[in-house]
């Protein structure tokens, strides 16, 4: 596609354009199953998002146009041949919520046995070496070197489909997913095109102009020097030391739910205890990024080993929080200590409420069934639970308390379940949110303990004006409920309950306080009212 010219099959190398467009470093060589232009479930599904598929059609011969190509029966013809190799692609992949077994995403083994459990279709080591001699680097790789396949039945497959698909069709599918990732740096008229796909795709009112998509390029590529312009503009030590006044009493909160918990026996109780003592917690911002000379050696490291030292779980000015099983750490960066989340100085249960929860929600993923961490180049897909203290993956648990514990998740799985979207007419995928559910519900409880113990040391907050008529309990849970509210387009909603892991913003509020006795308690719901339902999980 694009401008015309003689395309020589004979010297076409898949191989070569793949180390082209996935060569980026990392610790460890991890096969994952690549981004689709499309959604999964929108490439397999074509008839039912056939307004969607239009539109993407109409996305990928605009910019072949404006390449020079031609709309003629050439172009078309390749767009529906393209089109087609994405949804066997899409169908090959494993469902999101399949994805929760380390058994299907974790796969470790040498070169010489991903070749051979491919068929030996594909020399995967000339694949990881073409990725390496474009970077320059001088590591050497052979046979008998190890990796991790996420998705090994994917990459059973997907050999076979590469040798029966012309190479005509994998060279405009690799190219048009670089075209879709770069043009909208270039002219106004790319941008125009993404934004009449997006339009369609997921309802947005306005363009992407190319200062934020400049920006957003920006934060990707150099995020400790964006950080730092952030935190030393927008974050201040006081905001960092509070966090950690909050951080210490969510996390003793936690240590207190898991001594008194009912199911556990004593020996995972106490490895709860020893695991959860172990978290490192990282909040803010490293503090070598506050130094010019360090800061200008994390951006010379090339060619470099890697200087764990400089290394952060994300980057500072990130709005979001994580909780790394690997590494056993939970991250608060500067950029979700600010409103609405969090605020300096203010009445405890506002913090409690917002940042307090958040915070819960992370620790609590250290003993949750599932955690999905997305970004443009990784997907890392991580059961917490099954990680020791050490970020080790091995069974800590102790004889059939993982089984009580699997049986338990299935509460949340029921209840979620039943809950149907009216604005899209979708029940929600409760098998794929069950570990953001876990967590949201013990963020919440571990929260509100947190808080009432900060009250006993201290006392109760002083009321702000204008909300005199609600109690410090009542201003915790708005204080939560505060930080999920917010509008969503229809297709925008759509996405989330078909791929995200975690249950659209009013489903993690009224579930989980309909059936939390505090709330019920602060705002006085009767029992079987709709804010106080006898139908209860609890885990944590």
């Amino acid at each position: 596609m694009g401008k015309r010219s003689y395309f020589n099959q004979s010297k076409y190398d898949w191989i070569e354009s793949f180390g082209n467009l996935y060569a980026f470093t990392e610790y460890m060589i991890t096969f994952s199953v690549p981004e689709f232009g499309l959604g999964r479930n929108q490439l397999i599904d074509t008839s039912v998002h056939s307004n969607i598929v239009s539109a993407y059609k109409n996305y990928i011969l605009g910019s072949a146009l404006l390449l020079g190509g031609y709309d003629d029966s050439i172009t078309q013809t390749d767009i529906k041949e393209l089109l087609a190799f994405e949804s066997k692609l899409a169908k090959l992949s494993t469902k999101p919520e399949d994805m929760r077994e380390s058994k299907v995403w974790y796969n470790r083994m040498t070169f010489k046995e991903f070749n051979s459990l491919t068929g030996n279709r594909t020399d995967w080591l000339k694949v990881a070496q073409f990725v390496y001699k474009k970077l320059n680097s001088n590591i050497r790789l052979s046979i008998k070197d190890r990796l991790i396949v996420d998705d090994l039945a994917y990459y059973r497959e997907v050999t076979r489909l590469v040798v029966t698909t012309p190479s005509r069709v994998i060279a405009n599918h690799m190219g048009w997913l670089i075209v879709k990732k770069l043009a909208v740096y270039t002219t106004e008229s790319f941008r125009q095109l993404e934004y009449e796909f997006n339009k369609v795709a997921k309802g947005v009112k306005t363009a992407v102009p190319l200062t934020k998509h400049c920006i957003e390029a920006l934060e990707s590529y150099l995020p400790f020097a964006y950080s730092r312009k952030y935190v030393d503009n927008h974050f201040s030590d006081i905001s960092r030391q509070e966090a950690k006044t909050v951080v210490k009493y969510v996390r003793r909160a936690l240590k207190r739910s898991l001594k008194d918990n009912d199911w556990l026996d004593d020996i995972t109780k106490n490895k709860s205890i020893e695991k959860l003592s172990a978290v490192v917690e990282d909040i803010g911002y490293p503090d070598w990024m506050l130094d010019n000379k360090q800061l200008d050696k994390l951006y010379n490291l090339l060619r470099k080993p890697v200087n764990i030292t400089l290394s952060w779980p994300t980057y500072p000015a990130k709005v979001n929080a994580y909780y790394d099983p690997t590494q056993n750490t939970i991250t608060i960066p500067a950029g979700i200590l600010s409103q609405p989340f969090f605020r300096n100085q203010v009445p405890s249960y506002l913090n409690f409420g917002s940042i307090g929860v958040v915070i819960g929600h992370e620790y609590t993923h250290g003993f949750d069934d599932q955690e999905f961490v997305l970004s443009d180049i990784y997907r890392y897909i991580w059961i917490g639970s099954e990680y020791d203290p050490n970020g080790n993956l091995i069974n800590w648990w102790n004889g059939c308390m993982k089984t009580i514990f699997k049986e338990k998740t299935k509460c949340f799985i029921n209840k979620f379940s039943q809950y149907v979207v009216p604005e899209v007419n979708m029940t929600l995928n409760a098998r794929n949110t069950v570990g953001e559910d876990i967590s949201d519900a013990g963020g919440i409880k571990q929260a509100f303990n947190a808080f009432k113990s900060y009250e006993k040391k201290y006392g109760e907050s002083q009321r702000l004006p204008f909300v005199n008529q609600y109690s410090a309990d009542q201003l915790f849970f708005i204080s939560y409920a505060n930080i999920a509210c917010g509008l969503i387009r229809p297709e925008t909603l759509k996405d989330q309950i078909e791929y995200d892991p975690h249950s659209p913003q009013k489903y993690r509020v009224n579930p989980h306080l309909s059936k939390f006795k505090p709330f019920s308690d602060a705002f006085k719901c009767n029992l079987g009212t709709k804010m106080n339902s006898s139908f209860s999980c609890d885990l944590w």
